[in-house]
């Protein structure tokens, strides 16, 4: 072997395994730095997500905790209907995010407010008022004495009294699907979601029941919020770029989505509402996820705390942070946040910067 080679054939040996260990060393750094980056921004997002949701269902609790603090003062005030139709107002007044609060009873008697929300209802009540309104106009619902089976909705003045009447249905307070759940619960909660029987949308409402010294139930006080209330709010954190977040049910039934084009329900022709599930979905990141966790599982119920996976959905590599969320009022929901690698890039690179 000349002597040119011998020398030079150990460096350049050298040479190749130092740029091989600093090749690793830079490959290896870059992966820390993207699930670092990774790891962090899914933590913000989730927590953005639980405070959010924590400041919008709590208020629906503590409101019918406040309402009937206010209502018991009177010992007679089931039998007082303009003092309860007093107190229902103030407090729809001291709650601007609040969407409606009702009182219903044994009787069959109703009586409540709440404020047209959404675009689709105020078109509604705007084509049979002939009359333009603006979002969150408030409305009164009640039952005649003479007549207990229908409910009556009005427009109201500023001090919350029945001015125009704007719809009718024939219904009867036990129908009702929150009354239906209130019966059966024996302390404050929430009703199974359902679609609600005057606008096209789902609903879940927070419940106070009320009871006798005996606990016979005598009536219910409740709050609706619509699924597409929790929707906005998803959308409204903008939490990346492109990133999504998604509430499920332990059924797979979805609850809300940041996806404007991802609702948690659809309508069909003939007018009935069905829930969407996760695995079922249009959204091919949410499908994908579904399928990845019911991998040898009938159900959500294994999801447990806190995980997280990457998947690869048509190209796009995908970091996912799943999270349980319960409350003290019996919610046990599925929290999901994907993050896209192509998102991450700016915060790594300028991690890499620093």
């Amino acid at each position: 072997m000349p002597l040119l080679w011998v020398l030079v054939i150990p460096f350049a040996l050298q040479l190749a395994g130092s740029v091989g260990i600093v090749a690793y060393i830079t490959s290896r750094s870059a992966q820390n730095d993207l699930e670092n980056v990774a790891e962090r921004l899914r933590e913000q997002a989730a927590s953005r997500i639980r405070e959010a949701l924590d400041q919008r269902l709590q208020e629906q609790q503590q409101t019918l905790t406040v309402t009937y603090e206010a209502l018991h003062r009177d010992p007679r005030w089931k039998e007082n209907p303009a003092r309860l139709q007093q107190v229902l107002w103030q407090k729809m007044q001291f709650s601007p995010t609040l969407n409606s609060l009702y009182w219903a009873d044994k009787q069959g008697m109703e009586l409540g407010y709440g404020r047209l929300n959404t675009p689709d209802v105020l078109n509604q009540v705007e084509q049979l008022t002939g009359r333009p309104l603006s979002l969150g106009t408030p409305y009164i619902v009640e039952r005649s004495p003479l007549q207990l089976r229908e409910r009556l909705f009005y427009l109201v003045d500023l001090q919350g009294k029945p001015q125009q009447r704007v719809y009718s249905m024939a219904l009867p307070v036990e129908q009702l699907s929150w009354y239906q759940a209130a019966q059966s619960l024996h302390r404050q909660g929430w009703s199974p979601i359902f679609a609600t029987h005057v606008t096209a949308q789902m609903s879940l409402n927070a419940l106070l029941p009320v009871r006798d010294g005996d606990g016979n139930f005598q009536g219910v006080l409740t709050t609706f919020l619509a699924l597409a209330d929790i929707s906005e709010f998803l959308d409204r954190l903008a939490f990346s770029p492109t990133g999504e977040a998604f509430i499920l049910e332990r059924s797979g039934a979805l609850v809300a989505s940041s996806h404007q084009n991802t609702r948690p329900y659809r309508q069909h022709p003939i007018g009935r509402l069905e829930r969407i599930y996760a695995q079922d979905s249009d959204h091919p990141w949410l499908r994908a996820i579904a399928e990845h966790l019911l991998q040898d599982n009938d159900s959500f119920d294994h999801v447990q705390s806190h995980d997280h996976l990457d998947l690869t959905v048509n190209g796009e590599v995908l970091h996912v942070d799943i999270q349980t969320y319960q409350d003290s009022y019996g919610l046990d929901w599925i929290l999901v946040v994907v993050l896209p690698y192509s998102d991450l890039m700016p915060s790594i690179q300028a991690s890499q910067r620093s």
